[in-house]
């Protein structure tokens, strides 16, 4: 199976071939590990029928490191129904910067929560430089709630080496978009191609939830 979207929760497994996701731009199915996006304009898509106020995305990925091409590369995102992303009023993103970037590697999420020309409704953690291997896999955890938001890297899975842990207040107001959109990736907004996906990753066990990540084999 292609794994399920039910109410507020996501599952996609990836690994055996098949995603629930809308599939954008050039995208390979590697056999027994996941779905590789290729190319900046490469992405999944996934719309919850209800909106997930608190909860966290997860998910593994492998091949996403800062020698791939780009420069403020997303490894995944969420927002308000369609249209450009990083002027949305409900924009998330999860930032592995590429090599056109002035410090490959670095690591930073950005949430917007409900007003995008509001100074004080965008919010940014920490920019970490990391190194990152090819060949491992890394589990991104990207946790929120009203108040508070907050993103984990772990080398292996999900009880392996913490290598960024940072998060930022998000004051008062919920995130709550009409249309609670998910992507793999991102779209291309209005600074290119450059700023969208991080080209080059893997993912395995997409898991979108207000309830805690269930153990998947091979974690």
């Amino acid at each position: 199976l292609g794994g399920y979207i039910r109410g507020d929760e996501l599952f996609g497994p990836l690994y055996n071939g098949k995603t629930v996701g809308q599939v954008i731009g050039s995208a390979t199915f590697v056999p027994n590990e996941g779905l590789r996006l290729n190319e900046h304009g490469s992405r999944v898509t996934y719309q919850l029928p209800i909106t997930l106020q608190a909860g966290e995305m997860s998910v593994m990925v492998k091949g996403a490191e800062e020698g791939n091409a780009g420069d403020k590369t997303k490894i995944f995102s969420m927002q308000e129904g369609g249209g450009d992303i990083t002027t949305n009023d409900y924009r998330m993103t999860a930032e592995l910067r590429g090599n056109q970037y002035v410090t490959p590697g670095a690591v930073q999420f950005r949430i917007i929560t409900g007003d995008a020309g509001e100074e004080d409704s965008i919010h940014d953690s920490p920019r970490i430089p990391l190194n990152f291997s090819s060949s491992r896999w890394y589990f991104w955890q990207f946790t929120w709630r009203t108040g508070r938001a907050d993103l984990v890297v772990r080398e292996d899975g999900p009880r392996g080496r913490t290598i960024y842990s940072a998060g930022t207040g998000t004051g008062t107001h919920p995130y709550r978009p009409e249309q609670h959109v998910i992507h793999l990736g991102a779209p291309v907004g209005r600074a290119g191609p450059q700023d969208a996906t991080h080209p080059g990753g893997t993912y395995k066990n997409l898991w979108v939830s207000s309830r805690p990540r269930p153990a998947f084999a091979g974690e």
